[in-house]
């Protein structure tokens, strides 16, 4: 699971209204706690210590964070004394904006698997070995006139 820098970020925003202690928690599991961070979290705050904690991490690690949290969506709702303020962070702007910035990353979460684990699985199905498809957009980027035409297929595909 490679995530855009848009995505990481939406990630950071839903993470910083847990609990110091809850984050601690979840980036000690998916061993992004780093002896850096912890003073981060202590001197620069929240937000910034996230944000180096996420970006510093390899692609695995974000993964795996972002997949236990959505397997872990009811029992993080009980761990929450003020319900309300976690449904409106849960079921509103955060997670669903991190849904959507994963949906543009080309995943979407799938709970209709039949079993009682929600995960984000690929919209495109991946296979091991096979280069992407070329999409539509890129072919015609290609084929233009359009000067800098590298820069361009860059930015499409970061």
């Amino acid at each position: 699971m490679k995530l855009s820098k848009r995505s990481k970020m939406s990630l950071c925003q839903f993470l910083r209204d847990f609990g110091r202690g809850d984050l601690v928690l979840l980036l000690e599991k998916y061993e992004l706690l780093t002896g850096e961070i912890k003073c981060q979290l202590a001197t620069l705050g929240r937000a910034t210590a996230l944000y180096n904690a996420i970006i510093q991490a390899s692609d695995s690690q974000v993964e795996e964070l972002v997949q236990g949290l959505a397997r872990r969506c009811d029992s993080m709702r009980a761990g929450v004394n003020r319900h309300d303020v976690f449904g409106q962070r849960w079921n509103e702007h955060p997670w669903k904006e991190l849904c959507r910035c994963l949906k543009l990353d080309g995943y979407v979460i799938d709970n209709e698997s039949g079993g009682n684990t929600d995960r984000f699985v690929p919209i495109e199905p991946v296979i091991d070995g096979a280069a992407p498809i070329e999409d539509n957009l890129t072919r015609e980027i290609q084929q233009s006139d359009i000067p800098d035409t590298d820069n361009i297929l860059r930015v499409v595909e970061n």
